[in-house]
C-alpha cells in the first residue's frame, strides 16, 4: 500500500509531465504563428521585431518544458542538471521580458527622450534580474534544489518576479497614459499594447502562485496569438492602403519615365490660380528631337531609351524646382519656380546634361525647349503662358532641324 508521501510525489511527477506537454504545445503553437507570419502574402510589411519576439518566446518555452521534465524527476535528471535548467529558465524569462519591452517600444513608435528613458529602464531591469540570478549561485536565496530533486523557492525569487512584473506594469501605465493623452489617431495601437501586455502580466502572477503550472508558456502563446491577430489586421490594412496609394499614383504617373502623365498635369492645373501670382513661375515646354527616326532605324527599344534619357536629364536638373510631366510620346512639360538668374543656370545645366548623355543603343540626345516666366508675360493665364512656351519650343525645334538639314547637306556635298 502506498504511503501519503509516495502518492504526493507521484502527483507532482504527473503535474511535471503535464507542465512539459503544455510548454511543448506552446512551442508548436508559436512556431505555427511564426510560419504563418513568414508565409503571409503581405511579406513586405512583416513586422521583424514580432518575428524576433516569437523566436525568443519559443526558446523560453523549450526551456520551460525541460524544467517540467526536471520537476517530474524524469530520466537522467540530476540535481546539477535541474539546477542548470532552472538557471536557464529564469535567464530566458528575464531576456524574454527584455525583448518584449523592446518590441513594444518599436510598435509604439517611440522616439527621442521617451525612447531613451524606456531603453534605460529596460537595461536597469535586465541588469537587476541577471544580477539576482547570478548571485543565487552563492546565496541560494532565489531557488535551490536538493538531492531528492525538490525545488525550493527562496526570498529572492519574489524580487525576481517583481523585477519581471515591473516591465509589464510600466508598459501598462505607459499605454494607459498614451490612451488618455496621446495622439488620438494612434489610439488603436495604444489599446493593442495595453491588451497584449495585460496577458503576460496576469499569467506571470499566476506562474508565481502556481509554479507547477506552465503559466508563462501559455501566457506567451496566448499573447502571441493576440499580437498576431492585431498585427495581421494592421499589416493587411497598411498593405491595402499602400496598394490604393500606388494605384492612385499610377493613375497620374507615367510608368516609363516616372514623371507625371497628362492626367496628372490636367489635375495639377486645377490647383494653380488662373493667373500665376508668383513672379518666378516658369512654364517649360519640351519636345524630344528625332524620336521617330530613332524608332524607324534602331527600333522602339532605342526610342524608349531616348525617352527615359530625356526624362532623367529633366529630373536631374529641374526636379527639385517643381513638377515634370510627360504629356505625349515625345512631349514634356515642366512647371517650375526660378528667378532670372536661377532660370539661366537651369537652361545651361539642362543643355549641358543633355549634351553629355549617352545611351547603350543611342549615343546622342537633343531636346527642344521653350521657357516662359510669368514676369515675362504679365497678366497672362497659365494656359496662355503654356501656349507661349509651346510656340518658343516649336521655334527652337524648327531651328534645330534647319541646322541639322544644313549640316547634313554640307556633309553630303563634301562626301560627293
Amino acid at each position: 500500500m502506498k504511503t501519503d508521501n509516495v502518492i504526493v510525489q507521484e502527483c507532482f511527477v504527473s503535474i511535471g509531465y503535464i507542465y512539459s506537454v503544455v510548454a511543448f504545445l506552446s512551442v508548436l503553437q508559436l512556431q505555427l504563428i511564426f510560419n504563418r507570419t513568414i508565409r503571409t502574402k503581405y511579406k513586405e510589411t512583416i513586422d521583424y521585431p514580432f518575428c524576433k519576439l516569437l523566436s525568443f518566446f519559443s526558446i523560453f518555452c523549450v526551456v520551460d518544458a525541460l524544467w517540467g521534465i526536471c520537476d517530474a524527476r524524469g530520466p537522467f535528471i540530476t540535481p546539477f542538471r535541474f539546477t542548470i535548467v532552472s538557471y536557464c529558465y529564469h535567464t530566458m524569462s528575464a531576456l524574454s521580458a527584455f525583448i518584449w519591452f523592446g518590441y513594444i517600444i518599436r510598435y509604439l513608435g517611440l522616439n527621442g527622450k521617451i525612447k531613451a528613458v524606456c531603453n534605460i529602464i529596460r537595461c536597469v531591469f535586465i541588469v537587476l534580474q541577471l544580477s539576482m540570478i547570478t548571485s543565487n549561485g552563492i546565496t541560494g536565496k532565489a531557488f535551490s534544489i536538493n538531492e531528492d530533486l525538490d525545488y525550493f523557492m527562496g526570498d529572492l525569487r519574489l524580487w525576481l518576479y517583481l523585477a519581471q512584473y515591473a516591465y509589464y506594469v510600466f508598459i501598462l501605465l505607459l499605454s494607459t497614459f498614451f490612451m488618455l493623452f496621446g495622439d488620438r489617431s494612434r489610439l488603436r495601437i495604444y489599446r493593442n499594447v495595453f491588451v497584449f501586455t495585460l496577458i503576460p502580466f496576469l499569467f506571470g502572477i499566476g506562474q508565481y502562485v502556481f509554479y507547477n503550472v506552465a503559466m508563462y508558456s501559455m501566457g506567451f502563446m496566448l499573447s502571441a496569438f493576440i499580437i498576431y491577430a492585431y498585427n495581421l489586421t494592421d499589416i493587411r490594412e497598411n498593405y491595402l492602403a499602400k496598394m490604393a496609394e500606388e494605384s492612385s499614383r499610377h493613375a497620374v504617373v507615367d510608368v516609363m519615365t516616372e514623371l507625371f502623365n497628362r492626367r496628372g498635369y490636367e489635375e495639377d492645373l486645377i490647383s494653380y490660380p488662373s493667373v500665376p501670382t508668383e513672379d518666378d513661375f516658369v512654364f517649360v515646354s519640351m519636345d524630344l528631337d528625332g524620336l521617330k527616326d530613332v524608332n524607324d532605324s534602331l527600333g522602339h527599344e532605342a526610342g524608349d531609351e531616348l525617352i527615359k534619357g530625356a526624362a532623367m536629364c529633366m529630373k536631374r536638373v529641374m526636379g527639385s524646382y517643381g513638377r515634370l510631366y510627360r504629356v505625349g510620346g515625345d512631349e514634356f512639360f515642366a512647371i517650375i519656380y526660378a528667378n532670372s538668374d536661377r532660370l539661366e543656370k537651369i537652361k545651361n545645366d539642362f543643355d549641358t546634361t543633355v549634351s553629355r548623355w549617352k545611351g547603350r543603343r543611342v549615343k546622342t540626345l537633343h531636346v527642344s525647349c521653350g521657357y516662359v516666366a510669368k514676369r515675362d508675360a504679365p497678366g497672362k493665364t497659365v494656359a496662355e503662358i503654356a501656349k507661349l512656351a509651346d510656340e518658343k519650343m516649336y521655334r527652337a525645334k524648327e531651328e534645330f532641324y534647319r541646322l541639322f538639314c544644313e549640316l547634313k547637306k554640307e556633309v553630303d556635298e563634301n562626301w560627293l
